[in-house]
């Protein structure tokens, strides 16, 4: 907790303010520092002939004190000055906003306001600075206040963990705002109650997504790889050396560049480094003619000369020279950025030396920084290849650590040999998601590769977050930057850098994208499960949902929904085939209905759900709990399996409570119930209210316990396939 200390806010800023509002919160009762300490305080309501209590709410603790002290001393109060800074004293918890604070608060807060209103409005203005500090945002007076604020408000709410009441007072603040700052508009934080779904994008932006991260990512590891590679060439090389500065200098001169300013600063260096004047003449007549001061001179040219045939031209004319001197100039980039000592006389600063030279070369600052460390644009399609190839969510992903081994190396996970097993961690739950990778997969190639390229910011910033990146809007100390929440995404949005900039990526109308919801990529990987055969519990226990209500969120995906009607259309036009005599069950095997309770079947000899049993010439299946499960064969006709449907749930719901635990239920009905409920999703409104209606006459029939039995033989069966 900051101790209280007196304030140092301007004269200026004071007057001004008691020039504006001098009627708004000014304490007209009680003079005792009344002006001294206008602007620190707020009225919470008229004190008419009252002389015993005060008025005033203090935001700073220190001038609180002293208004007390000054009651006691005219006995007109006997309240005890408090000793700690509580959440109302604002000014001094963010002093560094104190000329907001008072700009704010003495419009915000409505005069004749009760001290739990006006306490109210304080707590939320502190969770505001809260946000705004956190995010390194500054705001001197109240029309700074922009919409942008108060979205990051609410996306760093989770983060600073306020209960509800407060984000009611917060709400409260934001609809003051809105009526004092023109174009500010107040939005509550959408609750939890209503739970839109996410829908999954179209397989055909996914696609897109997938390759367009791809390339970006053998981009940026050719690019680094090369810059890596230059560093190796660099160690072996003494940059500098006077073959090299030679060399250099006089094939400019015979170019006719003598007096360039790279010229000026090789012989700088030369001088500075070794001491020796590589102009020795007195005067270049052409470049093969020169003028000599006396025969000494030129014989150190001509020695010059042939030391000259040993080194090589560095002159900055291609990105890798450049990249030569900028790590000969500047040896710790990008954590320390200022020029070498033994070279800070020859060059202003790093920004100059930069830009000079970028500009001749017609090259870009940000696309050679990307080489050496990534930027939040050389993190992003890692993290989008990893959002669609894994289906995780990104909280999951932020929460990935780093540790380092025996050797000093940074890892990831748990290597077992054959994989490496990652552990996040979702915290609105706390439940931890395994995440493996083989080490023969692409993905490994990648995550190798980063893990080494983010050494340096490990090191040096001593975060164990696996997504971190250069930031140059932090200070040059601290130019390491955590992916952060939703923040993040929306910088890449707004940046000409962005990967939607760069290539063209469009959604199923054709219509070009500059984002994407990263949660709806999820709902894609659920779908992929589903093609790969995994059951409605396997897609579950893989996406770590503990409800089942949760993973049928989870299915709002076109390509899904659309499969599962395209099966229903199809088994209702066979079923009209056969009721209007086109399609004759005798002349079709394939078409042979089998009546069932919670469907019919159309070839009971070839069941389809997961794990069917082989049948034998002689068999068929008689298994009708499975009909529902993922069965090609089933044909449910709403009106007459309907009844049986909605009662065969309701007696699962039953059991659920009679069952000792939730997961012995699970176990022998949970794969059953969801499957019903998927079914019952594609009833029309009129059919599920009349299966409710019937649904009481198989009530009884329902709770039989059946024996479940996959295989009778035909020859054993007339009629009824079911034995009780």
């Amino acid at each position: 907790m900051p101790k209280a200390k007196k304030l140092s806010i301007s004269k200026t800023s004071i007057t001004s303010l008691k020039e504006q509002n001098y009627k708004k919160h000014f304490d007209t009762v009680d003079s005792s520092f009344a002006i001294e300490h206008y602007g620190t305080y707020l009225i919470y309501r008229h004190t008419g002939d009252s002389t015993n209590l005060h008025a005033r709410v203090y935001l700073s603790l220190a001038n609180h004190v002293d208004f007390i002290k000054a009651l006691q001393k005219k006995g007109s109060s006997t309240i005890k000055p408090s000793s700690k800074i509580n959440k109302q004293n604002v000014l001094d918890l963010f002093p560094q906003y104190s000329n907001f604070i008072i700009d704010s608060l003495l419009q915000i807060v409505p005069e004749n306001s009760n001290v739990s209103t006006i306490r109210e409005c304080l707590y939320a203005c502190g969770i505001f600075l809260k946000a705004m500090q956190k995010n390194s945002i500054s705001l001197e007076k109240l029309q700074d206040m922009t919409n942008e604020h108060q979205e990051i408000v609410w996306d760093t709410i989770l983060d600073l963990k306020i209960n509800r009441a407060n984000k009611t007072h917060l709400t409260a603040f934001f609809n003051r705002v809105s009526e004092l700052v023109p174009h500010f508009t107040s939005r509550r934080k959408a609750g939890r109650r209503i739970k839109k779904p996410t829908k999954a994008l179209p397989t055909t932006t996914l696609y897109q997504l997938d390759i367009c991260a791809r390339k970006e990512l053998n981009y940026i590891i050719n690019r680094a790889k090369e810059y890596q590679q230059w560093m190796e060439e660099f160690q072996k090389i003494n940059l500098f050396s006077l073959e090299n500065l030679a060399k250099t200098y006089f094939d400019n001169v015979d170019l006719g560049n003598k007096g360039t300013s790279l010229n000026l600063i090789i012989k700088k260096i030369a001088m500075l480094l070794y001491n020796i004047d590589l102009r020795c003449w007195v005067r270049c007549v052409s470049p093969s003619v020169f003028r000599y001061k006396d025969g000494q001179q030129e014989e150190q040219h001509k020695k010059l000369l042939m030391i000259a045939q040993d080194g090589m031209n560095i002159t900055i004319n291609s990105e890798k020279i450049f990249a030569f001197w900028h790590k000969e100039l500047i040896t710790d980039w990008p954590f320390d950025r200022s020029i070498k000592e033994c070279y800070k006389t020859l060059f202003v600063d790093e920004a100059s030396f930069i830009a000079s030279n970028f500009y001749k070369l017609g090259l870009k600052i940000a696309d050679y920084t990307s080489r050496i460390l990534p930027s939040m644009h050389e993190i992003y399609p890692l993290i989008l290849y990893l959002l669609i190839r894994k289906g995780v969510n990104p909280e999951v992903l932020r929460s990935w650590k780093v540790h380092s081994d025996n050797n000093g190396e940074y890892q990831l996970g748990d290597n077992t040999g054959l994989t490496i097993d990652i552990h996040g961690i979702k915290s609105r739950n706390n439940t931890r998601y395994r995440t493996v990778i083989q080490h023969n997969s692409l993905t490994f190639e990648y995550l190798s590769f980063y893990l080494k390229w983010l050494t340096p910011l490990w090191e040096r910033s001593n975060q164990n977050n696996f997504f971190l990146y250069l930031n140059f809007l932090e200070p040059k100390n601290n130019c390491v930057s955590i992916w952060t929440r939703r923040r993040f995404f929306d910088s890449i949005k707004r940046s000409n850098q962005s990967l939607y900039k760069k290539y063209l990526i469009t959604d199923s109308m054709g219509e070009k994208l500059d984002s994407i919801d990263h949660m709806r990529l999820r709902v894609n990987k659920n779908y992929t499960n589903y093609l790969h055969g995994l059951t409605e519990y396997e897609r579950q226990l893989k996406k770590g949902h503990k409800h089942i209500n949760t993973q049928i969120h989870y299915e709002n995906c076109a390509e899904f929904k659309e499969g599962k009607l395209y099966k229903i259309a199809k088994t209702q036009d066979k079923l009209v085939g056969i009721f209007s005599g086109k399609i004759i069950i005798d002349d079709d095997p394939k078409m042979f209905i089998f009546q069932g309770p919670l469907a019919n079947c159309q070839n009971p000899k070839n069941p389809t759900f997961p794990n069917a049993p082989s049948l034998q010439s002689d068999e068929i299946c008689s298994d009708w709990l499975k009909c529902l499960t993922q069965c090609s064969q089933s044909c449910v006709i709403p009106k007459i399996h309907g009844p049986v449907i909605f009662a065969w749930i309701k007696y699962m719901e039953e059991e659920k409570e009679i069952f000792l635990s939730e997961a012995d239920w699970e176990k022998e009905y949970l794969i059953d119930y969801q499957a019903a409920l998927n079914t019952i999703e594609n009833f029309t409104t009129f059919e599920k209210e009349y299966a409710l209606q019937e649904m009481r006459h198989y009530s009884t029939f329902v709770s039989k316990k059946f024996q479940r039995i996959r295989k009778l033989n035909l020859n054993e069966v007339e009629h009824d396939t079911t034995t009780y």
